[in-house]
């Protein structure tokens, strides 16, 4: 055989393992995301969050659809575990009607995330963090002031390193 054909023969053959690793993954998370669900109780046992006993703070996402006030909760936060999102939505008048909240809240993050818009980082097997995708484009071009880099002694002043010179 032919040195191009076993390399095409090859090629063809990464990009199907490709193809079904990316399908695992797909599986992997959605079961992650179920067993998820099911070891919160909202599923097996068909609980809903107890939002009805969250005293309202303010109505800062009242009037907002899951993903607007997800995206503003995490802008405004920082890194938040789910728990800790849904009583910030709640606690600040979000309102649903949805039967399941904590499942439809898990499935408009992983949409998020899928979106490229949220990041999510898992520690262990039950918890995840979510946090805004920060835009690379921010960063690029960004040159860092002197003061920034460059060290100073107690005084404010330059460092030794940077003072001219004596004669």
């Amino acid at each position: 055989m032919e040195i191009q054909t076993l390399i095409n023969q090859h090629n063809d053959k990464i990009v199907l393992l490709e193809l079904e690793l990316t399908e695992v993954k797909h599986k992997r998370d959605v079961l992650q995301e179920a067993l998820e669900m099911l070891n919160e109780e909202s599923i097996s046992s068909g609980r809903t969050s107890d939002t009805n006993n969250m005293a309202v703070i303010s109505d800062k996402y009242s009037n907002m659809n899951w993903p607007s006030a997800i995206l503003l909760a995490l802008t405004d936060n920082g890194e938040l575990i789910g728990e800790q999102l849904l009583k910030e939505l709640f606690e600040n008048g979000f309102q649903s009607s949805s039967k399941s909240i904590k499942s439809d809240m898990y499935g408009r993050l992983k949409t998020l995330e899928r979106k490229g818009k949220v990041v999510a980082t898992r520690e262990g097997k039950q918890l995840t963090r979510y946090k805004i995708k920060q835009d690379e484009s921010e960063n690029k071009g960004s040159v860092p002031h002197m003061d920034e880099t460059e060290p100073k002694d107690e005084t404010g002043g330059l460092g030794e390193r940077l003072k001219p010179s004596s004669l």
